[in-house]
């Protein structure tokens, strides 16, 4: 059995490499890396080539003139004949492939979609947006990603209302994306935690504000997945807070006192209803810490008034 192996040992360097370089192709994701499997797998073909044709103790047939052919002295040319021509494809072709992955590169971005879910899932953060692809200048050169951050942060900044969806705000100062991603691909980034924009009309948007909590203790959570959430969590809360703080910054722990802190704080939740900032509001209730009676304790809920995202439309037609 070694004695065979032995024997046959180009023959079987050529399977196990073409074994290696078939695997390569099929689980690596990333293009370059097919590549280099396909290489493998033709490196094995050749050397399976070479060794067939290859005889102990023969040589080459290449011959001068004068010279008497004799085909017991040579090896077999055609198995060679073959390596030849296909390393000549080979090289074609892996040259074609490289220059189609830089094209694939320049039009669908540099970084691959794993690897930006795999950012998202590590921040797992409602504080933090990971926004996607990068931007390009006016030659349409790729730009540090800062661009679309900066463009993403002063969209976000200049919302007058927090409920108001971060889809559709258009971005300033970018040219143009790096990447042009599809249906599927926008629907994983978005339930992966990675806010993309898209570019339509020479116009730059954004196609869904969210932000990077997509899990609670390692389960699947969508609380948070929402931009306007959060940000209308940061209107009501603190607005809420400012206003008790300016109208009973020297009152008293007194019923009337208290009282008064539930209306304002009422008022405020009206306020922020009416304005559809929150759906709706309930269990407002105000006392007097029974451990310190200097502490007023202010409770209540509310709804966050949610973004219209997607229409979808169904129609039923009768012929």
């Amino acid at each position: 059995m070694l004695e065979t192996i032995l024997h046959n040992r180009f023959a079987v360097t050529a399977v196990l490499l073409f074994g290696i370089g078939f695997m390569n192709l099929l689980l690596q994701q990333n293009l370059l890396k097919k590549v280099v499997g396909f290489n493998i797998m033709d490196s094995a073909v050749f050397m399976l080539l070479a060794s067939l044709g290859y005889i102990e103790g023969r040589v080459a047939p290449v011959m001068g003139e004068g010279v008497t052919p004799d085909a017991s002295l040579f090896i077999n040319p055609i198995p060679s004949g073959l390596v030849l021509t296909g390393i000549v494809v080979s090289v074609s072709i892996t040259a074609f492939s490289l220059a189609l992955i830089q094209r694939i590169h320049k039009h669908y971005g540099t970084i691959e979609m794993k690897e930006l879910l795999e950012r998202a899932k590590a921040l797992n953060s409602e504080r933090v947006v990971l926004v996607a692809p990068g931007g390009t200048d006016e030659e349409g050169e790729a730009v540090s990603g800062l661009s679309l951050a900066a463009a993403v942060a002063g969209a976000i900044a200049g919302t007058t209302d927090p409920a108001l969806p971060l889809g559709g705000a258009v971005l300033s100062g970018l040219y143009g994306l790096e990447t042009t991603y599809g249906d599927n691909d926008l629907d994983l980034l978005i339930r992966g935690g990675v806010t993309p924009a898209e570019r339509t009309g020479g116009v730059t948007s954004v196609v869904r504000g969210v932000t990077t909590r997509t899990t609670t203790d390692g389960t699947a959570d969508t609380t948070w997945r929402e931009l306007s959430t959060i940000l209308v969590v940061d209107d009501v809360i603190p607005g809420i807070r400012s206003a008790l703080r300016s109208k009973f910054h020297r009152a008293k722990n007194t019923e009337q006192s208290r009282g008064a802190i539930r209306s304002q704080v009422v008022l405020e939740l009206e306020n922020r209803k009416e304005r559809e900032i929150i759906s709706g509001y309930d269990n407002v209730a105000v006392s007097a810490d029974p451990d310190n009676p200097t502490v007023c304790q202010v409770e209540f809920s509310f709804s966050a008034a949610q973004g219209l995202n997607q229409i979808w439309l169904t129609a039923h037609i009768t012929v």
